[in-house]
């Protein structure tokens, strides 16, 4: 059986919502989202690829990434509301615009204190 060819978009962060509205899915593999079939690609059409010059890729760079200190047995619950592993670090990380939705989550201030220590 043949897989379809999927739509993706340049959508920005801030539009993510606007997307999801209009029917978009998120591609947890590509980070992108994506026109699912049946809905018409045209109500999309200021995320289509190339459309947006200021269109930046959905990567969050590091320094817009807030980390947070989460138990094992919370991870699912993190991960449901939207915060992404990095593998580097091993911890989750959520855009610093989505910070307080994780507030359970934020770094105690001994550590973030011990963190900013630079001896």
């Amino acid at each position: 059986m043949k897989q379809k060819q999927r739509f993706y978009l340049d959508c920005p962060y801030a539009d993510k919502d606007e997307c999801k509205e209009l029917g978009a899915y998120w591609d947890m593999d590509k980070r992108k989202w994506f026109v699912p079939e049946g809905l018409d690609k045209d109500d999309f059409r200021k995320w289509w690829p190339g459309e947006n010059p200021e269109y930046v890729d959905a990567t969050v760079a590091e320094a817009e990434r807030f980390y947070l200190e989460v138990d094992f047995s919370e991870n699912g619950a993190v991960k449901e509301l939207g915060a992404r592993w990095d593998n580097r670090t091993k911890g989750w990380y959520v855009h610093a615009e989505d910070k307080l939705k994780f507030k359970n989550w934020w770094p105690t201030l001994k550590e973030v204190a011990e963190e900013a220590t630079p001896f």
